[in-house]
């Protein structure tokens, strides 16, 4: 007679170590600190929106100083002829786009940060072109 093959017995797993039950989450860690910070820089990203149309408006008047030069802005252009007005509408505008931002972020995060960001750069070119004309203007 011949021989049957027998296969040879598979080993039993040994059980997984059992965790302690006192493991407690250190404070602030996971999802809520990531929302906290999230809500940090996007808090920052708007803090540099505000500064930077401070700065365009600084810059914005010192420019009109110089003969030539004018508002490239046609949506602006009436305003910028008497500072307080033209200080009254900037304050305004900036406020409105905070405040708009603030209420996007809460609904649509990523939309948020798109928005704020290219308004971010766009400023920034604005305030670095008024900078670029006011050093070509200065007398040397």
């Amino acid at each position: 007679m011949a021989a049957a093959l027998v296969a040879a017995p598979t080993p039993v797993p040994a059980p997984a170590p059992a965790l302690p039950l006192n493991i407690v989450r250190p404070r602030g860690f996971g999802t809520y600190r990531g929302d906290r910070l999230e809500r940090g820089f996007f808090t920052a990203s708007l803090v540099a929106m505000t500064a930077l149309n401070v700065a365009d408006y600084i810059t914005t008047r010192q420019a009109l100083k110089y003969p030539g030069l004018s508002e490239g802005n046609p949506l602006m252009k009436p305003f910028v002829k008497n500072a307080a007005v033209f200080a009254a509408v900037k304050a305004g505008t900036t406020i409105l786009s905070v405040w708009g931002m603030k209420n996007l972020f809460k609904r649509d995060k990523t939309t948020a940060w798109v928005l704020t960001t290219v308004s971010n750069f766009l400023l920034s070119y604005v305030v670095s072109n008024n900078m670029r004309l006011i050093s070509r203007m200065r007398p040397r």
